[in-house]
């Protein structure tokens, strides 16, 4: 894939997520995911923005952009973040991976560094360009 395709590729998959989301029976039906544990539709969405969220910032963090991060998806993100990540999903492989220990967040943190600290990562540690990629 090249670079230009990168916008018009997360539209095409942000219509067929609508899609996908568009019964709301689905959100009380329950799904088996690979690893054994059964979800209903309303906790996968929750996981969905967890996930997108994260690296949302995670790419805003290392461009310089997180004032373009919607300070409306932050606290929606920490909600489904605290029903979701158990302490069983911290520190699994490695640290970090898939989630690092909590961080204390920052005195008078925003929801966005609230959320990223739930996630084990610091909201506000400085970046260099080695630790970019």
């Amino acid at each position: 894939m090249e670079l230009t395709e990168a916008p018009d590729r997360l539209r095409s998959a942000a219509q067929e997520a609508v899609a996908a989301w568009a019964d709301d029976t689905r959100l009380v039906t329950t799904a088996t995911m690979p690893w054994g544990e059964q979800y209903t539709g309303t906790a996968l969405i929750d996981m969905y923005l967890l996930e997108l969220a994260a690296h949302a910032w995670d790419l805003a963090r290392a461009t310089g952009q997180l004032d373009r991060l919607a300070s409306t998806l932050a606290a929606p993100a920490l909600s489904g973040a605290h029903a979701f990540i158990k302490q069983e999903f911290r520190d699994m492989v490695g640290p970090g991976a898939p989630f690092g220990a909590e961080v204390p967040p920052p005195p008078g943190a925003n929801d966005w560094e609230r959320f990223v600290a739930f996630t084990g990562r610091d909201p506000r540690a400085r970046v260099t360009p080695s630790s970019q990629l």
